[in-house]
């Protein structure tokens, strides 16, 4: 698998930390300590790379809303989403859709 660059911040809008993959458009993910950041943006990384394989032809937004489902599916509910990531607007369409879809 490529090496791709991982930044990693602290949040004080988000009181955790963030790291995001820049190479890959909106591949973030959140942590309350800089490992559980890390650790959880390489899964996200992971599930960002499959969606774009099993759906190539999709446009980019939907592989990535797609990749973040499969993610969230792991982790904590949407709803707990804050700060910058929970505005974008795929978010909010992935919160949208599993509020109506009540999974």
């Amino acid at each position: 698998m490529k090496d791709y660059h991982i930044n990693l911040f602290y949040s004080e809008e988000d009181e955790g930390y963030i790291a995001d993959i820049p190479d890959l458009k909106h591949c973030s993910a959140f942590g309350s300590t800089p490992e559980e950041a890390l650790r959880e943006v390489l899964k996200a990384r992971a599930a960002w790379l499959e969606a774009a394989r099993e759906h190539g032809s999709l446009s980019l937004n939907l592989a990535i809303v797609l990749s973040f489902i499969k993610w969230r599916e792991q982790a904590q509910k949407v709803s707990t989403i804050k700060g910058p990531l929970g505005k974008c607007k795929e978010v909010n369409i992935l919160r949208n859709t599993l509020n109506s879809q009540q999974l």
